[in-house]
């Protein structure tokens, strides 16, 4: 499953590498990208993980 979400507050590539990383520790994500221009995140699970967006939100974006 893919699933995209818009991202705020974003202001540089570590913010990028940051969230990219946290993602890509939760179990069931097999891919993230995340981009400051879209500013978004692609999310490549296995099943839908509510625990994403709760993530980005706990690193300070929304």
């Amino acid at each position: 499953m893919t699933h995209t979400y818009n991202i705020s507050g974003m202001t540089c590539n570590g913010c990028i590498a940051k969230a990219k990383s946290e993602l890509l520790k939760l179990g069931d994500v097999t891919a993230a990208d995340v981009q400051l221009t879209a500013p978004q995140a692609t999310i490549n699970m296995q099943k839908h993980i509510p625990v994403c967006v709760r993530l980005v939100v706990k690193l300070g974006y929304q």
